[in-house]
């Protein structure tokens, strides 16, 4: 599974700098959100979002990351509902904020 999550974290990596985000600059939060997608690659062969799915996973409504509305969440709220995918003017002032992004509540 480590080399899973290793592989999560790069692709969400690439995917973030090819679109102009940043990460959650909370690693063990990050971590934990890519676990679940790691998780979800070895069980179903896609990352499906772990903040979103149907426990259990529902293959036909559970969207894999990232997610159709990901962009509409960062333009409202500088971070996706998960916690992902950040506007880096966002990540700062969250930084600034201790204690705001030990509140993420994401189960994955």
């Amino acid at each position: 599974m480590d080399e899973l999550l290793q592989e999560t974290l790069a692709y969400l990596q690439s995917l973030s700098d090819k679109l102009g985000f940043i990460l959650n600059p909370d690693e063990k939060t990050l971590h934990r959100i890519a676990a679940g997608m790691a998780a979800n690659l070895s069980r179903y062969g896609k990352r499906y979002c772990p903040c979103k799915q149907h426990y259990p996973l529902d293959a036909a409504l559970d969207p894999v990351c990232p997610c159709p509305e990901f962009r509409d969440e960062i333009k409202r709220d500088g971070h996706c509902e998960c916690h992902v995918f950040w506007e880096a003017a966002a990540a700062a002032e969250a930084k600034r904020r201790p204690g705001l992004l030990a509140t993420i509540t994401c189960p994955g």
